[in-house]
């Protein structure tokens, strides 16, 4: 039996400890003994004690590091495996010296860092024994400024539950407006304002649409809508766990992120089979181009509401290619996105780390 110790920064609810939730569920249903220290507490600590053989969560600089160092030294793990930029960094600098084999999943890009955050990576990346990115554009990000070497980068993708067996076919009903999701917590980098624009120019171009948002924290932006008039237009569901049903009750998702690493959110909608509208980050187009063009999804020009509302338009009339271009997309989800994709690479890159293979 393998024992692999996770170190993450939360247990919130955001794509990353998501992300890590059904990664370490997966584990502990095979032959692997899952343990985690955590910094910070939060709404997933439930779900994370039914499936880890035992859960630590520190808050404070010392116990940290006394409590990573007494893991690492009680449980001898194959794998000491960092989720996130604290976790990694502390992880590291306190079992550097250990035997354990070291992986640090990077969930941010290396630009959004401080100099000094970065310069502890470089230090500390001679040390690791693999890095993992779950996109070709971070794993480049990484590279070009220097912080660690290609070959010590696994690019690892994102997984999710596939909700549908096909993709559905595009008919929004002409009485009603479009109903267009968007799943994400409440923080700047997520751009939620911009739909404050972007729902003003579909008005001008005649097209009813109603916003859709799931996500926690959206008390100030609830304010915004009322500022702007706006209400109406718009749904706030809160903080969801069935995200199943939310993308079951939409026509199309947009996406509008100023940054991701690889959108859990983007990968579900292609999962469930729903038409995806998304702003020109390169974690959209690398999730929807690849060597096909855009033919999984339409993106539109980054926080240009002009362009949101004209790609809609082209959208609502033209069904059919809208249809063809769900169906790609829900089809690469199942090829590369999916939750056992994701677990086969994981494991692999552990049987190469512990020298073993099945």
């Amino acid at each position: 039996m393998r024992t692999i110790l996770f170190v993450t920064s939360s247990l919130k609810v955001g794509g990353a400890e998501l992300q890590l939730l059904k990664l370490a569920n997966a584990l502990s249903r095979k032959d692997y003994q899952v343990h985690i220290v955590a910094f910070d507490d939060g709404p997933l600590r439930d779900e994370f004690e039914k499936c880890c053989s035992s859960l630590q969560i520190e808050d404070t600089y010392l116990m940290r590091a006394l409590t990573i160092r007494k893991q690492v030294s009680a449980l001898s793990p194959d794998i000491l495996h960092c989720y996130g930029g604290s976790a990694a960094l502390h992880a590291r600098l306190f079992t550097w010296i250990g035997r354990q084999k070291i992986v640090t999943s990077e969930r941010s890009s290396p630009k959004r860092k401080s100099f000094m955050e970065r310069a502890s990576d470089l230090f500390l990346n001679t040390f690791t024994n693999a890095i993992t990115t779950n996109s070709e554009h971070a794993a480049r990000e990484l590279t070009k400024m220097g912080l660690v070497e290609r070959n010590k980068i696994t690019v690892i993708r994102n997984g999710v539950e596939i909700f549908e067996p096909s993709a559905k076919e595009f008919k929004p009903l002409s009485s009603e407006p479009v109903k267009i999701g968007y799943l994400a917590n409440f923080s700047p980098v997520k751009n939620h304002e911009f739909l404050i624009e972007a729902a003003k120019r579909c008005e001008q171009h005649g097209l009813e649409v109603h916003f859709v948002l799931a996500g926690a924290g959206e008390g100030s932006f609830h304010n915004l809508l009322l500022e702007h008039g706006l209400l109406d237009s718009f749904t706030l569901l809160g903080s969801i766990s069935d995200t199943k049903s939310f993308f079951q009750s939409i026509d199309i998702y947009t996406h509008i992120s100023h940054f991701e690493g690889c959108s859990n959110s983007v990968l579900e909608a292609m999962g469930a089979g729903v038409p995806l509208l998304l702003t020109d980050i390169p974690a959209n187009r690398e999730l929807v181009s690849g060597d096909r063009s855009t033919d999984a999804g339409f993106i539109f020009q980054h926080s240009n509401p002009t362009s949101f509302a004209s790609l809609l338009a082209e959208m609502l009339a033209e069904p059919a290619r809208t249809t063809k271009r769900a169906e790609v997309a829900h089809t690469l989800a199942m090829q590369r996105y999916s939750l056992e994709a994701h677990l086969r690479s994981v494991e692999e890159l552990y049987d190469q780390l512990t020298g073993e293979s099945d």
